[in-house]
């Protein structure tokens, strides 16, 4: 799965992208491997948001709808619920997702938002951003997120 984000999108000038999403660095990378996979005959998926859109939407084969979408939209991690709430109530894609996994905020959490849809926030991968550290004078362990899902359900809710 790849989707947009604030990193990788072509932009102008800060904060100014005029293209359309898929102006983005990020599914280059994916397209270009996408490709290489192909040409070796090797039988992966890969799932990117639809054109101009910036969710990804992944249905598992238990039947859980799984939305992912990088978070850069949301104005601040208080507002991420107040953001996926809108999504759901504009049928954006992934509004009827069982559960949203999101990364922009380079932090674990999660919450439920109405419905029985709960967001999962991720850590980021890497030893932490010295920018969020300059900006807000701390910083999050690096690691990643784990969980199970069955029928629409999410448990072993685990950070690696």
């Amino acid at each position: 799965v790849t989707v947009t984000s604030n990193h990788a999108e072509a932009r102008t000038a800060p904060k100014v992208n005029p293209y359309n999403s898929e102006n983005d660095w990020g599914l280059m990378i994916q397209r270009q491997v996408a490709q290489r996979c192909e040409d070796k005959g090797w039988d992966v998926t890969f799932i990117r948001p639809g054109f101009n859109e910036d969710t990804a939407v992944v249905d598992t084969v238990d039947g859980t709808r799984i939305a992912f979408n990088h978070g850069h939209h949301s104005s601040s991690p208080a507002t991420v619920k107040t953001w996926v709430t809108g999504q759901i109530v504009g049928r954006r894609p992934g509004w009827d997702a069982d559960i949203w996994v999101m990364s922009h905020y380079h932090h674990a959490y999660h919450f439920p938002v109405g419905g029985g849809t709960t967001v999962f926030g991720t850590p980021a991968l890497d030893g932490g951003s010295e920018w969020v550290a300059r900006k807000k004078g701390e910083s999050y362990p690096a690691g990643a997120l784990a969980f199970t899902v069955d029928n629409g359900k999410w448990s072993n809710y685990t950070l690696l």
